[in-house]
């Protein structure tokens, strides 16, 4: 918790029980000294004190509300604040609502039980402050969702949701800052041949999430596996690799797909011919792009001759049918005889 903000707080947070206190020493201490310095006038001092104690709890609160304001304070930090403070204060509310109401029965009338209300409304406005300074720096960061929040504003001015309403807000922006921090998954598209044989070397690799077969580069729509083989749609046997950049990057999955295909056959590979076995890797990002731009050139100076590698931008995808998916699972004993006749693999 912020030190300067919880010292402004502080006085806010304590006021509840302060009100106990007071009440408490005038009203249940049997101390006769106290009881006789209370009648000679000492009432009017001690009331005196506390209702300088209530304005400044409350300035200092207003001092906190315009601070995290023009501070641009973390809304996160700020609702767990209020939060704590809201959730510390409650034996103190419950404790002075049962009092207020013997009050109300008793010698100490109506006028009592009122002052009581009154400091509590002036302790939820206070902390309310910082719940409020919460939604609206939470509103000037999210610029496309400014006022989604606003309710909880309102709430804040009403005994116990302003509870319910600030531990929700509090919750749902952590929910928010750790969705923000978990790493979005990405995808790479190669492709490398038949994708059949280049799926498992990916299926296998730390930090990939997932591994489609099937279509891309051409202009067809949904087209079938039969329409592609037969270089009939444009499209190329595309594999999608979904994956999490925190543990596997998109150089190290190049590097995958290099080294289980033929770099330097232009015609197709292996047994497999014709555009749509030839080789590619269809960018999704500027960072995809530069670093193929950067690693073909590199790769064909290293070897002295051409790499016949294609680089497009991505535009579409369309996985192929189920029959195709994961074929070395569904059908082990015919994939390694592809492999083979395929010239992938020796006997």
């Amino acid at each position: 918790m912020n030190k300067k903000r919880f010292l402004l707080m502080l006085p806010a947070a304590a006021l509840p029980y302060a009100t106990l206190g007071l009440l408490v020493s005038i009203y249940v201490s049997p101390n006769t000294f106290l009881d006789d310095w209370l009648m000679q006038g000492g009432m009017f001092y001690l009331l005196g004190f506390f209702l300088l104690y209530v304005i400044t709890a409350f300035a200092l609160a207003v001092v906190g509300f315009v601070k995290s304001i023009r501070g641009n304070w973390d809304p996160t930090s700020l609702a767990k604040t209020a939060m704590i403070i809201k959730l510390v204060q409650i034996p103190a509310f419950i404790c002075i609502f049962i009092l207020g109401l013997l009050f109300l029965v008793t010698i100490f009338t109506f006028f009592i039980s009122f002052l009581l209300a009154l400091i509590d409304a002036i302790t939820l406005c206070a902390t309310g402050l910082l719940t409020t300074a919460a939604v609206i720096n939470h509103g000037r960061r999210k610029k496309s969702k400014r006022g989604k929040y606003w309710w909880v504003i309102a709430l804040q001015f009403l005994f116990c949701l302003d509870v319910g309403a600030t531990t929700w807000f509090y919750t749902r922006l952590r929910k928010e800052k750790r969705e923000q921090l978990t790493p979005k998954p990405e995808a790479a598209y190669f492709a490398g041949g038949c994708f059949w044989c280049i799926t498992p070397v990916f299926q296998e690799a730390p930090g990939v999430i997932s591994v489609v077969s099937g279509y891309s580069g051409g202009q067809e729509a949904d087209p079938s596996y039969q329409d592609v083989k037969n270089q009939q749609t444009g499209h190329r046997e595309t594999i999608e690799v979904v994956f999490n950049p925190e543990q596997i990057c998109f150089s190290q999955l190049f590097d995958i797909f290099c080294d289980n295909v033929d770099i330097h056959d232009p015609d197709g590979q292996f047994i497999d011919r014709g555009h749509s076995y030839t080789l590619a890797v269809y960018y999704t990002d500027e960072a995809q792009k530069e670093f193929l731009a950067r690693a073909i050139p590199a790769m064909e100076q290293a070897a002295g001759q051409p790499v016949y590698i294609s680089i497009e931008p991505f535009q579409s995808f369309y996985p192929a049918e189920e029959e195709h998916q994961d074929y070395y699972r569904k059908h082990p004993a015919e994939f390694e005889q592809e492999l083979i006749d395929s010239g992938r693999k020796q006997a």
